[in-house]
């Protein structure tokens, strides 16, 4: 089965390698994702958030160095979301691209 996917973009004016390390850091989640993480902390190696859903896991699966920051959200109930997110070279500076079911 497939569901239908939105594809939304963000030009940033910064190198990729920037971008991807500033948001690949899951410190920065909330400065990013402020609709999924209102603050974030690290807990026995894993990244928890408080989101509107309950505390939450949010999980980078890489490469992350490669501008490939797809991230695994996983719900208190245990289920889990992938979110494709990737930044790409758009001339001097970055073009952040990420997918979501709708």
């Amino acid at each position: 089965m497939t569901w239908p996917a939105v594809h939304l973009s963000q030009s940033i004016d910064a190198a990729p390698d920037v971008v991807a390390r500033f948001a690949g850091d899951p410190a920065n989640l909330p400065r990013w994702a402020a609709g999924l993480s209102n603050g974030i902390r690290q807990e026995a190696g894993r990244w928890l958030t408080d989101s509107p859903m309950g505390t939450v896991e949010v999980r980078f699966v890489g490469p992350v160095e490669h501008g490939i920051l797809d991230h695994d959200v996983v719900f208190p109930d245990g289920s889990t979301t992938h979110n494709p997110l990737r930044v790409l070279r758009n001339d001097t500076g970055s073009e952040v691209e990420v997918t979501v079911d709708t």
